[in-house]
């Protein structure tokens, strides 16, 4: 809509422009958005940053090397900076897992398994390798949901245990 009447803009007004203000409400970036929902916006030649980046830094200045901007809203496309604070990674994680937010089991994008397989594992009296070749995993993904360490919330019943 905007590609090539932007072209050469400073960063902030090109910011500006997609973005829907309402106040007290999200600000909701109306750009580029990756799979997930967050807001993309090129800063310069074939280079990009999430907008929400980009609006912490316009309203707070540069962000500590280590520091993640998060969300406390949990809406991935907001860039409104009362809606945003600075932490780690394993602050973004623990946040993640506290609010219940994290895919697990076959919900999880690398997951190879699903539910009946994981009772099959562990219910099988076959051993770890010839288990590991059946379901194209290795055998310490195996021992690792025959001790529950993986798929360890998942109860004999099905249901997530908690």
């Amino acid at each position: 809509m905007f590609r090539g009447l932007l072209k050469g803009w400073p960063l902030e007004k090109r910011f500006w422009i997609r973005v829907d203000k309402q106040d007290g409400k999200c600000w909701v970036w109306k750009g580029s958005c990756d799979k997930f929902g967050y807001g993309w916006i090129a800063y310069a030649k074939h280079h990009t940053t999430r907008a929400h980046r980009v609006s912490w830094e316009l309203h707070n200045g540069p962000i500590p090397i280590g520091n993640w901007v998060l969300h406390k809203c949990d809406n991935t496309s907001c860039v409104n900076p009362h809606h945003l604070y600075l932490g780690t990674p394993k602050e973004n994680a623990q946040d993640r897992m506290r609010k219940n937010r994290s895919p697990v089991g076959e919900q999880h994008p690398n997951s190879k398994l699903y539910r009946e397989a994981i009772f099959d594992i562990r219910k099988s009296p076959e051993s770890t390798s010839v288990l590991a070749r059946k379901w194209g995993v290795n055998r310490a993904t195996i021992s690792r949901i025959r001790n529950k360490i993986s798929w360890g919330w998942l109860s004999p019943s099905g249901e997530r245990a908690r």
